[in-house]
């Protein structure tokens, strides 16, 4: 195959560990995210390309060689696997384990925020705001209670789980603060404060068997 068509075959390859190992270093490009999708974009329009080429002239051979065929054959189901797996074969499931909880929260400019807590009692923070952060921690679960491990999460301590109304609320380590002279003397918005500035909310997306 590499003696064949070595140009393809080391973009097939190289496409192929973009896209499976993404998982684990993705959340650490910053700003060079967009970089690295118009890298695997290029290599996945210009793989299919060659292998439209390779493909028609293959079959346009009256001898059929199988043996060229094959890196060919190799080429559409890596292809195929690409474009079904955009995010990669391997995913958290994969090595975390399936979601007891999923809870989300919207910021401003479409900022989101989303915590995975897993059956093995691993949590995942997934954060996108211009580029993707990650956070992976160890979480402890007591009836409606998840407590954090600080050593890990500098953010929160512990959240409560609100299951009539979908709701997460996560508590702040320490209580952030507000100047609250440039407010309007209004009783209801220096409350509203108050209380964010000691936790945040999160809306479920999905609970399964929670214990």
């Amino acid at each position: 195959m590499f003696k064949l068509y070595p140009y393809h075959s080391c973009s097939l390859v190289l496409l192929f560990l973009l896209i499976n190992t993404q998982h684990f270093w993705i959340h650490e490009t910053g700003i060079f995210l967009i970089i690295f999708y118009l890298i695997e974009l290029i290599l996945f329009i210009g793989l299919i390309i060659s292998t439209i080429l390779k493909l028609y002239k293959y079959f346009d051979d009256d001898e059929r060689n199988f043996k060229k065929g094959i890196p060919v054959f190799i080429s559409i189901i890596v292809l195929t696997l690409v474009f079904l797996y955009p995010s990669g074969i391997i995913t958290d499931k994969t090595i975390y384990g399936k979601d007891k909880l999923v809870a989300y929260s919207r910021g401003t400019i479409d900022c989101k925020t989303t915590y995975y807590f897993k059956s093995n009692d691993v949590y995942i923070e997934d954060s996108f705001c211009f580029f993707p952060s990650r956070e992976v921690g160890k979480y402890y679960l007591k009836n409606d209670t998840i407590y954090f491990d600080t050593i890990t999460n500098k953010q929160y301590k512990f959240g409560t789980i609100n299951r009539k109304d979908s709701i997460l609320e996560l508590y702040y380590l320490e209580p952030r603060t507000f100047n609250f002279d440039t407010l309007k003397v209004d009783s209801t918005i220096i409350k509203r404060k108050i209380e964010n500035s000691k936790s945040h909310s999160f809306n479920i997306s999905e609970i399964n068997n929670l214990e």
